[in-house]
């Protein structure tokens, strides 16, 4: 299982790491995104937390389709 401080995906597969779980991280992280924005939302009033460096649209999209959007 992945996590902090564990060495990038290069260096595991120079060691013959053959698999490196995210497990639950993925979730976990979109979850901690969540609860930053809704903070931010109360207590500033701000939309910035979400609004920021967001895809658009057509790449949400394409995240979706059969291929990923690739």
């Amino acid at each position: 299982m992945i996590w902090e401080g564990m060495p990038p995906p290069n260096v595991l597969e120079k060691l013959e790491v053959r698999r490196a779980s995210t497990a639950s991280g993925p979730a976990r992280a979109a979850m901690t995104t969540t609860r930053r924005v809704a903070e931010e939302l109360i207590k500033k009033g701000s939309y910035a937390a979400f609004t920021r460096g967001l895809i658009s649209h057509i790449e949400a999209n394409q995240l979706m389709t059969n291929r990923g959007g690739r």
